[in-house]
């Protein structure tokens, strides 16, 4: 593996210092262990991806191993499969990355902004402003591209209370409000991206009990079936 992903141990001791400059040094420290971590996740699985190694641990295709990984872990999808496209873009690229003395403390979130940038200007320029550029200012130079997610990327997909779609926060419930508020929240928001990623439409109905809900369900359901077949009549 290359030096760029400098692999090392960070100690977690210094949340216990009374001297800030130790705090602060002990938060970006772990920041790059976080960022350094990520990318050598990332090329771990870009191996097991590609050698076909997913097979060899008892899956049928590299799918299934990522969405094990998602239910025996506590990292999202959606982090799994940045953490995917940040090693391969970083294995595609590493002899520019070399050249330019780029190194994971520089920023791995950055690599997954490089293709789009490379799209918009010269190599050799864009290359360099990874380089030099904070987080900010070249994801504003690459996001006027928009860029496919990988494949398996989830359309949406919902972080405890923070609705993700395609990668990018899309809602956000407030975790203070009460949990009748939230539940209903969190119920209307799933059924709306399920909508918008099916394509399709919503219809919103209000119910004042449970009661109303299943009754409700059950004349949906009728109906729903009978308009189908309608639709298929039409069709043929």
């Amino acid at each position: 593996m290359s030096d760029i992903i400098k692999l090392q141990e960070f100690s977690l001791d210094f949340v216990n210092s009374q001297n800030p400059a130790v705090l602060d040094r002990g938060i970006r420290e772990t920041i790059i262990g976080v960022q350094i971590s990520g990318l050598a996740v990332g090329y771990a699985l870009v191996r097991i991806r590609n050698e076909k190694l997913f097979k060899r641990l008892g899956f049928e295709n590299f799918t299934q191993y990522m969405d094990d990984l998602n239910d025996k872990s506590s990292v999202s999808r959606s982090t799994l499969y940045n953490w995917l496209k940040a090693g391969t873009i970083f294995t595609e690229y590493q002899a520019d990355l070399e050249s330019i003395g780029f190194s994971s403390e520089d920023g791995l979130t950055k690599l997954l902004f490089l293709e789009r940038a490379l799209a918009k200007g010269n190599k050799d320029e864009i290359m360099n402003k990874l380089k030099i550029l904070n987080y900010q200012e070249f994801t504003d130079l690459a996001k006027t591209i928009k860029q496919p997610p990988p494949e398996g990327f989830p359309f949406w997909e919902l972080t405890g209370n923070i609705f993700m779609q395609e990668g990018q926060r899309a809602v956000i419930i407030n975790g203070d409000l009460g949990e009748y508020s939230q539940k209903i929240l969190l119920g209307m928001n799933t059924a709306a991206f399920k909508a918008i990623e099916r394509k399709g439409s919503l219809l919103a109905v209000q119910l004042d009990s449970m009661e109303e809900v299943r009754i409700m369900r059950r004349i949906v359901r009728r109906a729903r079936r009978r308009m189908r077949e309608r639709m298929r009549k039409k069709v043929r």
